[in-house]
């Protein structure tokens, strides 16, 4: 019995000696794979390529958002900005019914564009702007454009009363307006710069599209010709593509990483084995492949994009360890990590064009003035305006609310609500 006893034990000792020896040579076997790094792509180097800029500064969206709030003497504006004053508390583009609530905030509004005229004026002066382009040195901290959320807000605020005062003139004064508004987020969308930007611009130009709904629906403002608001709701043919601003994006965050990586501590040998088991280079033209995937997916059609969003999802699945456990581990999760969040952008801007659609179906029920209870028959006939571009779903026609919304989609419930009629 104890020669059995101890034979069991030598063959344990002996398994064990076995996996201890096989894991030193494993991490032996990481720390030599992982003792060099990988020369930069073909995919790095072509996004690293920053597009020639041809704007001037004084036509650049960029640098007039950077001196938004700079003092009208010249002075340094991060030691004495220009401030905004009175409280916009009320508005609040992101609830419903802004039209009304304009509406009901008339002096206020009065008082807060007489208080603050110089920098409404610069907000209007947006509009003279050609373009977007980010002149920020890359590598250097990106500093946060103090984006005029107050400015716009009674900019647009403005545009509804003036819509509201009745007759036509005033009404193509707000369409005009609010056409001009529009002009501006499309060169941030289309511009050269991150995607920060690029979903700003979105988030405002799809409230443009809801103030543009309320005015549409509001049977008591008298409309321009049909061309005018015809105009306004044509959807561009690439409204959809923000792939500009993955290139940028890729640009700024490769600089980023090498600079974190660059100035990173290396104080105990936690710090540096941490470090070993990153590879910068590596990491980066990981990042430049999923971009280039990204763009590809960004500038496909509206008709074509439920198609290649699966794609992209079977091809970058959950990230896991399993799959990169030698060569840069850490750098390969986090790329893997990155990779589907990047998705929501490209979702956001394809469902901008769904609410150009819906818009331009409002409007269309308007103006050829179909009744509340023929707007179903009237959707079933005009798949062309009533069908999301992107998936194909027919809007859904609430007739206890009077609106129009998106239907719901695998990513959920997506909150866009078009009004129909309302007066």
């Amino acid at each position: 019995m104890r020669i059995q006893i101890k034979t069991a034990l030598r063959y344990l000792l002996r398994a064990f000696g076995v996996l201890v020896a096989v894991f030193i040579a494993l991490a032996l076997l990481m720390v030599i794979v992982n003792g060099f790094d990988r020369r930069e792509s073909a995919q790095a180097r072509l996004l690293s390529k920053s597009p020639p800029n041809r704007l001037a500064d004084g036509l650049n969206i960029y640098v007039s958002l950077a001196q938004f709030y700079a003092p009208p003497d010249g002075s340094d504006a991060a030691r004495a900005p220009l401030p905004w004053r009175g409280d916009t508390a009320f508005c609040d583009l992101g609830k419903p019914s802004f039209w009304h609530r304009a509406a009901s905030h008339r002096d206020e509004i009065r008082r807060l564009s007489a208080d603050n005229r110089e920098l409404l004026r610069r907000y209007a002066a947006l509009q003279l702007d050609t373009g977007y382009t980010v002149t920020a040195r890359l590598g250097a901290p990106l500093s946060i454009l103090a984006w005029p959320v107050a400015a716009r807000c009674v900019y647009l605020a403005n545009l509804a009363l003036e819509a509201q005062r009745g007759g036509v003139e005033a009404a193509s004064a707000a369409l005009t307006g609010l056409s001009a508004d529009m002009a501006i987020w499309r060169h941030v969308r289309d511009g050269d710069g991150t995607l920060m930007a690029s979903m700003m611009a979105l988030a405002w130009l799809r409230e443009d599209y809801l103030l543009m709904a309320d005015l549409v629906a509001d049977r008591n403002t008298v409309l321009p010709s049909s061309d005018v608001v015809d105009r306004m709701l044509a959807a561009g043919d690439r409204d959809w593509d923000i792939s500009n601003a993955f290139a940028a994006e890729f640009r700024f965050q490769s600089a980023f990483t090498r600079r974190t990586i660059a100035e990173s501590p290396r104080r105990s040998w936690s710090d540096a084995l941490g470090l070993h088991f990153f590879k910068v280079q590596a990491t980066i033209n990981l990042e430049a492949t999923t971009m280039s995937e990204l763009q590809t997916l960004a500038r496909t059609p509206p008709a074509r994009f439920e198609e290649s969003m699966k794609r992209f999802d079977a091809a970058h699945p959950n990230p896991s360890l399993a799959r990169s456990p030698v060569y840069n581990p850490i750098g390969k999760i986090l790329a893997q990590i990155a990779a589907p969040a990047y998705t929501s952008y490209v979702i956001q801007s394809h469902e901008l064009a769904a609410n150009e659609r819906m818009c331009a179906l409002a409007w269309q029920i308007r103006r050829q003035q179909i009744k509340a209870e023929n707007i179903p028959a009237f959707m079933r006939a005009h798949p062309e305006l009533a069908t999301d571009p992107n998936d194909g779903h027919v809007f859904v026609w609430l007739p206890n609310k009077g609106e129009l919304a998106l239907h719901p989609k695998y990513r959920g419930v997506r909150e866009f609500f078009v009004p129909v009629g309302r007066s």
